[in-house]
């Protein structure tokens, strides 16, 4: 017999799994449950329907969140560039929640993104590089 739990073969919802994180403490300036709700959301109306035109106002709440973090003004407002630099930012946090969980809150979370990155990222990746306009 197994020992521990498989939240991987439990088949939880983006939804479910939102609801799992909700209780962690975050400080006012980097809580992103709300803006990360509200990318389900878009992601629910693109599965719905894949022609769907992400406006700009439908971005909002992940550049405000963007904004609230990096204390500026985001300067590429298009689709493409709000969801890459959202998710690179929010995966981070999880990175380090990750660690700061599997080895206890005395880490250090830049260490412990650190630690993550290494393990799990091409860091060899050139993330300034033009995007393929297809």
């Amino acid at each position: 017999m197994r020992s521990g739990l498989s939240i991987e073969n439990a088949r939880l919802t983006f939804s479910q799994k939102l609801s799992i994180i909700e209780s962690w403490e975050l400080p006012e300036q980097y809580n992103f449950m709300a803006s990360l709700k509200h990318l389900n959301a878009l992601r629910n109306k693109l599965g719905h329907n894949i022609r769907t035109v992400i406006s700009e106002n439908e971005l909002l709440p992940l550049v405000q969140f963007l904004e609230k973090v990096r204390g500026d003004k985001l300067e590429k407002r298009d689709a493409l560039s709000v969801l890459e630099a959202y998710t690179g930012t929010v995966g981070a946090y999880m990175a380090c929640a990750y660690v700061v969980a599997k080895e206890g809150p005395q880490q250090d979370l830049r260490a412990s993104f650190e630690k993550w990155a290494v393990s799990h990222m091409d860091l060899t990746r050139v993330s300034d590089a033009p995007h393929n306009e297809a």
